[in-house]
């Protein structure tokens, strides 16, 4: 255990050291008009917002975890003999619904 803190400790003090030579050695900029201002791909930032539609993904997100449990489900019920993984799924399916509603 003392090797594991040692060994830790000498890992963080070696990277402690070059990040401090780096910030040394490393040539300082000036702030120039160009520097300050936003920039975005190479073009600039004309200053709008962007809207970002988090639903959307927060519904695909709830979708691949329903599909991701039903996989589940179905791997580690193979063993299983009836009709039991078949209930496991169509329970899931059963939750389906209100899912794929109407949106607005």
């Amino acid at each position: 255990m003392v090797e594991v803190a040692v060994a830790f400790a000498l890992t963080l003090a070696t990277g402690l050291v070059i990040y401090w030579l780096g910030g040394r050695i490393a040539p300082k900029s000036k702030p120039t008009v160009n520097k300050l201002m936003a920039y975005a791909c190479g073009e600039r930032f004309t200053g709008t917002k962007s809207q970002m539609n988090a639903e959307e993904f927060y519904l695909y997100a709830v979708y691949f975890l329903v599909f991701d449990i039903v996989a589940f489900i179905l791997a580690t019920s193979m063993g299983l003999t009836g009709l039991l993984p078949v209930l496991y799924v169509l329970v899931v399916l059963a939750a389906l619904p209100p899912l794929f509603g109407r949106r607005d």
